[in-house]
């Protein structure tokens, strides 16, 4: 074998040495990207419920201040009620007075007028 064709040898098995290594550099590309695709997957998944959290914070926020509208008008209607009780039980106690006085009244009428009418003799 004579030196040209070991040098062209030597030149076929570099170039085949530079493709596997080209080969194997693209594997483990490939294998980056697919674990890069991966993480970048799962940073997105814990983005997604991350804006979840933050968005049901946010509704939550919502609804305790409703929560607190609705207790302080409940508290109001309470207050209403409790003032349209008293003032009817008020205007109940007068009625109930004005009755007594109306009752004893027509009781003195009713004694006066006896008073008045002639007796009958039996």
């Amino acid at each position: 074998m004579s030196v040209t064709e070991i040098v062209a040898i030597m030149g076929g098995i570099g170039s085949l040495i530079a493709i596997i290594i080209s080969a194997f550099a693209l594997i483990q590309k490939t294998v980056e990207s697919r674990r890069n695709t991966r993480v970048l997957e799962a940073a997105n998944v814990v983005t997604g419920y991350s804006q979840l959290c933050d968005d049901l914070q946010k509704q939550i926020a919502v609804n305790n201040a409703e929560i607190e509208r609705l207790k302080r008008e409940l508290i109001e209607l309470r207050q209403q009620s409790q003032a349209d009780r008293e003032a009817w039980e008020a205007e109940r106690a007068d009625l109930q007075d004005q009755i007594k006085q109306l009752q004893e009244e027509n009781k003195s009428l009713w004694t006066e007028l006896a008073k008045l009418q002639p007796r009958k003799r039996a």
